[in-house]
């Protein structure tokens, strides 16, 4: 996320910043990169933790080259050192959950993706809130030379996390993704279902993203750190209770429960945000700090949502390219959404973007009313053949 931060901090305009989600287009080809590395696992027996350690390196030292390039005086060099830190980036996540998937037991998946989600967004929040601070002082190059050394002494704790255990499920869990078995996959009513909950769900969240940060540099005028600081210390502690309550509420309330409620919180934080256009600064760093709180919760609360849907989906012989698949439909949405959200706040200005931000939380309010709908036929026909 830091990114869009240092574009916008660096004088590069809307546009650039929008441009940001083509850059990441290998996210969206997730399972293409997914295919491959379960081929190498396939030919040559190796394990999840394996591959991890690998592309731990690798990443480490793209970060570092990056932090040594302006983003706004060398784009060339820029967005091809993005992209290919993105691909790295995107086979390192695949990895991850596809030892993640292998690993889980039968009823742990919701604290497990819980607990997930959490750590995930701890990471996220932490380099977007921490590192625009440390940007602040101690400029850009040096946090991206700091985070690339932070990247290269994390093969120690795959080990740690991973150890045998991965090993040995890998072993008996190989499995080469042919084009029939994604036919069969696919065609699967549950799977489509599954795949329009997702990216209903995540239609909001992607298009907020892509411009937010950009919204409290340029138009609040806010400084770099006073942003990292609102992340991490409203946005951390609020994604992680999000996250984790998320789990527990999943459990005992099912999923349909848990998206009207982020689709109300959500809708809270947006209409906060349309105040702090408005507001006094007396006012509006309290208010931004609020609408970074509900926004982050809910977002924590969608995102062990969808990990538990994506998850319960997918076979252990091909659990990396089956939700590297799924994955790439939501990163799919910010290569598109990136650029229209930034031709929106141009065309309509920011009162704009927050009113079709709220108009997006439309589709998920519709599933919920079909659900409801469905549901009371349901029981009419019932009573009525009584």
């Amino acid at each position: 996320m830091t990114p869009q931060a240092w574009i916008a901090s660096s004088g590069g305009d809307i546009w650039l910043i929008g441009m940001l989600s083509i850059w990441s287009l290998p996210y969206a080809m997730k399972p293409v990169l997914a295919i491959f590395l379960d081929a190498l696992r396939s030919k040559y027996a190796w394990s999840y933790s394996e591959l991890v350690n690998g592309l731990i390196v690798l990443l480490a030292i793209l970060i570092v080259l990056l932090g040594g390039v302006n983003p706004v005086s060398q784009k060339t060099h820029f967005s091809l050192l993005l992209s290919m830190g993105c691909a790295l980036a995107s086979m390192l996540d695949t990895c991850i959950d596809g030892a993640r998937i292998q690993l889980d037991k039968p009823g742990e998946q919701e604290m497990v993706a819980g607990y997930y989600t959490s750590g995930y967004r701890v990471g996220i929040i932490g380099a977007s809130g921490l590192g625009l601070v440390l940007a602040k002082y101690y400029g850009w190059l040096l946090l991206y030379q700091g985070a690339g050394a932070v990247m290269f002494t994390g093969w120690w704790l795959v080990e740690i996390t991973l150890g045998r255990e991965d090993v040995e499920s890998s072993k008996h869990a190989l499995g080469k993704w042919s084009i029939q078995e994604v036919k069969s996959w696919i065609t699967q009513k549950s799977i489509q279902l599954v795949l329009g909950v997702v990216i209903l769900v995540k239609l909001h969240d992607v298009f907020v993203e892509s411009m937010l940060q950009s919204y409290l540099i340029n138009h609040l005028h806010l400084e770099v750190d006073t942003v990292g600081i609102l992340y991490k210390s409203f946005g951390f502690a609020a994604s992680v209770v999000g996250g984790l309550l998320g789990a527990w509420l999943l459990v005992r309330l099912g999923v349909y429960f848990m998206i009207g409620g982020a689709i109300l919180l959500k809708l809270i934080a947006m209409m906060i945000f349309t105040f702090t256009i408005y507001s006094n600064q007396e006012n509006m760093l309290a208010l931004t700090a609020l609408a970074i709180t509900i926004e982050s919760f809910a977002s924590g609360w969608t995102a062990t949502i969808v990990v538990v849907l994506m998850s319960r989906i997918c076979q252990k012989a091909y659990a990396a390219s089956q939700y590297a698949f799924l994955t790439s439909l939501v990163f799919a949405l910010k290569v598109g959404i990136g650029p229209v959200a930034a031709s929106v706040v141009y065309a309509y200005g920011w009162d704009g973007f927050f009113a079709l931000s709220v108009l997006s939380l439309a589709p998920p309010c519709l599933l919920l009313a079909t659900k409801r709908i469905r549901d009371a036929v349901a029981v009419y026909s019932v009573i009525r053949e009584s």
